[in-house]
């Protein structure tokens, strides 16, 4: 006999996938991307080394708080909570995203959050064994859609902290040393008459 599974049971489900996941600690916070045909450890001339950073501990502090949600939800049977948890799964980490400037990023992780636990119910619900009775469960796929839906939305939690939540830093601004331009010459010549004993002569004078 297979017994259909609660919220709690799905939420801590949620929560220990996500968590062992997504941890922080899997991932740098930063990557050093060489200039193109430069070795690492070489200089590029004037072409500092541009930056990845990670930013996915906010996109991941946002799942957090809907799987908190949805423990609450589950424990005191909260409408309110039910529907935080959906707005938070769904616009939390977008939101992260978008501050970031990131637009593709936000539109992609919607469509992560949409997408995977859809195609995780259809195939939980095509992997249900209807051979075996399940209590309350008439059309027997009920239990295999949840636990899809479940793990297609951790898959979708992983993949926006992991794969989506890397911005590119502007490179600081290159010291350069100061230069001087190059001045023409414009110098000067000028003659003058100079009184001398007997006579009189010219004084050549010049400016360089």
């Amino acid at each position: 006999m297979k017994m259909t599974p609660s919220p709690k049971h799905l939420a801590v489900m949620l929560f220990l996938t996500v968590g062992i996941s997504a941890s922080p600690a899997a991932a740098a916070e930063t990557r050093t991307i060489e200039p193109d045909g430069v070795a690492p450890g070489t200089l590029a001339g004037a072409a500092p080394a541009g930056r990845l950073s990670w930013y996915g501990y906010q996109t991941f502090s946002a799942d957090v708080t809907a799987i908190a949600l949805l423990w609450m939800a589950a424990e005191k049977d909260s409408d309110p909570a039910a529907y935080g948890t959906i707005g938070v799964y769904l616009l939390g980490a977008p939101t992260v995203h978008a501050v970031h400037r990131r637009p593709g990023a936000t539109v992609g992780s919607v469509a992560l959050r949409v997408f995977l636990p859809f195609l995780g119910s259809v195939l939980g619900a095509a992997s249900a064994d209807c051979s075996v009775q399940v209590v309350n469960d008439e059309n027997c796929d009920f239990g295999g859609k949840i636990v899809g839906f479940v793990v297609g939305a951790a898959a979708a939690m992983i993949i926006d902290s992991a794969a989506l939540a890397w911005e590119r830093k502007a490179p600081p601004a290159a010291e350069r040393p100061a230069t001087r331009a190059a001045s023409s010459p414009t110098g000067s010549m000028s003659l003058a008459p100079v009184p001398i004993r007997d006579g009189a002569g010219l004084l050549f004078s010049g400016r360089f």
